[in-house]
């Protein structure tokens, strides 16, 4: 079956948008498989922070004019993506106690999953309010209602540290 039939049949448009947010769900999944649960945490942990790093850090824009990236939208989400990936390699080996190895069992798959979702659908919410004014106008619907919508942002900026908070690792894995 072709792609675009398939999200069709699920009533899901085919378009850039909606294929990059799904791409970026997918690799989460592989991703959470590749380096497990505790560096998982670290991960939404450090996506977090490179939200408040940003957010309070308007001197930012002083960097654009000094890279060459024209794109103000282009460059807030490349800067989120050094600085968030910065924060994950520098707080991995402290906050874990062990340097990063992958597709290493540690926790439980549902854990592993439900960890995997959210960090994508973070990454996702984080991107897509990055993103200026005139650029958000080329998403879908379906994507505005996903990731841009209130009830469904606070949903993705919550949910994650909930999961966090209550979703516990038994003392036997």
């Amino acid at each position: 079956m072709d792609f675009q039939k398939l999200l069709a049949t699920a009533g899901i448009p085919a378009s850039l948008d909606v294929v990059l947010a799904l791409f970026a769900f997918l690799a989460a999944i592989f991703f959470g498989f590749a380096v497990g649960r505790k560096r998982l945490i670290v991960a939404i942990l450090s996506v977090y922070l490179a939200r408040v790093i940003l957010e309070a850090s308007p001197s930012m824009l002083g960097l654009q004019r000094i890279s060459g990236l024209k794109n103000e939208t282009v460059f807030s989400i490349v800067m989120f993506g050094l600085v968030a990936a910065a924060l994950f390699l520098l707080m991995g080996r402290s906050m874990t106690g062990t340097p990063l190895r992958f597709f290493r069992r540690d926790g439980s798959t549902v854990h592993t999953v439900i960890f995997s979702l959210l960090l994508a659908g973070l990454l996702v919410n984080t991107v897509v309010r990055l993103a200026t004014p005139d650029a958000l106008v080329a998403l879908t619907p379906q994507v505005r209602q996903w990731f841009l919508a209130e009830p469904v942002h606070l949903a993705w900026t919550v949910l994650p540290i909930a999961a966090i908070a209550f979703l516990r690792r038994k003392h036997s894995d």
